[in-house]
């Protein structure tokens, strides 16, 4: 079975845009792409119709900020750009879509900020319609030296928009709801000082919140309780002899929730962990990327399948998936996408 996969790249460092292929076990095969400015993440609306791409720039077409790009979803899979729209906010590295596709999220982790904007009936993104500045910094005085919003994303309930600020030490969740946005006040999840919270996950059941912290590489399950979410484990993701750089990256669970992969920059290798049923996380493999910088990862719709990019050398490498087991088989199969970033199956 083949699947349409798209990739985005920093095209500051040699990129072009949005890249497109077609991939099945056998491998890739390379279908075109769309110009874009540093599409360093990318998204689909719930319903599939959609694709949004966040541009981590300072700024676009000689607006201060970065931006967002709105693209409709062709029947061969192609993209058909709709329209942009400022985010305000510098280095918009990470982008979202609310439940019932009315709202945009966008992370702006060069300004510590998240945009808010909304969404029409065809897919496109209307003007901002709240601009959330954190204030504040954390112990680690070069990458904590402000607030640096990396990820959001509202919970399965629908109740929360759940912002990570690697900054902060924390992830902040503001009240939400399709009818009136984002509103306030906030509450803090706290983690260990300098751990730097990246990107998180939720359980199929919503139940349990995983935060992959970026400079301590740790996987951080929360479990929610009648007074909120509570700390239940921190699961290192690097073998305890490692002794390099900790530079956590990315975070997916499998299809059908029972398995949790991260990739780990510096280490070049991407761990996976069984779920288990009280929602704690037991190591099950660490296994090389088969590149440099594994940036970005995703699973195939079918589950079979796991796409690494490479942002640093290598490119894309294809990895097989055990439903079972959890395992990964590095199938050696790769592509050549320069400075690959982003990784998002249609």
């Amino acid at each position: 079975m083949q699947h349409n996969l798209y990739i985005g790249t920093y095209t500051f460092k040699g990129g072009e845009g949005i890249y497109r292929f077609a991939v099945s076990e056998d491998g890739f095969a390379f279908q075109g792409g769309e110009m874009a400015q540093n599409p360093s993440y990318l998204c689909l609306s719930p319903n599939k119709k959609y694709l949004y791409a966040a541009c981590e720039v300072g700024q676009l077409d000689g607006v201060q900020g970065g931006g967002v790009r709105a693209y409709e979803v062709q029947p061969d899979g192609s993209l058909r750009f709709i329209n942009q729209q400022s985010t305000v906010g510098r280095g918009s590295c990470h982008v979202s879509v609310s439940p019932e596709g009315k709202w945009l999220f966008v992370a702006n982790y060069g300004e510590g900020s998240a945009s808010v904007l909304p969404l029409n009936e065809d897919g496109s993104i209307g003007t901002i319609a709240r601009h959330i500045l954190h204030k504040g910094h954390g112990p680690n005085e070069k990458r904590q030296e402000r607030p640096h919003v990396h990820f959001c994303k509202v919970t399965p309930d629908g109740k929360y928009l759940a912002i990570c600020d690697l900054g902060l030490d924390g992830v902040f969740l503001y009240p939400f709801s399709e009818e009136e946005g984002v509103l306030d006040p906030c509450q803090k999840l706290s983690v260990p000082a300098g751990d730097g919270p990246r990107h998180l996950i939720f359980s199929k059941c919503g139940k349990y919140l995983y935060l992959l912290t970026e400079m301590g590489a740790n996987v951080i399950v929360f479990e929610r309780q009648e007074e909120g979410y509570a700390c239940v484990q921190i699961a290192p993701t690097l073998p305890a002899d490692y002794e390099g750089m900790k530079w956590g990256a990315a975070i997916r669970l499998s299809q059908d929730g029972r398995f949790l992969i991260t990739s780990n920059r510096a280490h070049d290798s991407l761990t996976v962990f069984a779920v288990e049923e009280n929602g704690k996380l037991r190591q099950v493999q660490n296994i090389p990327s088969g590149g440099k910088t594994p940036r970005d990862f995703d699973f195939s719709p079918d589950g079979k399948l796991v796409v690494v990019a490479h942002q640093d050398g290598g490119g894309l490498r294809l990895f097989k998936f055990c439903q079972a087991s959890g395992l990964l088989t590095d199938t050696g199969l790769t592509a050549e996408a320069a400075i690959p970033v982003g990784v998002c199956f249609g």
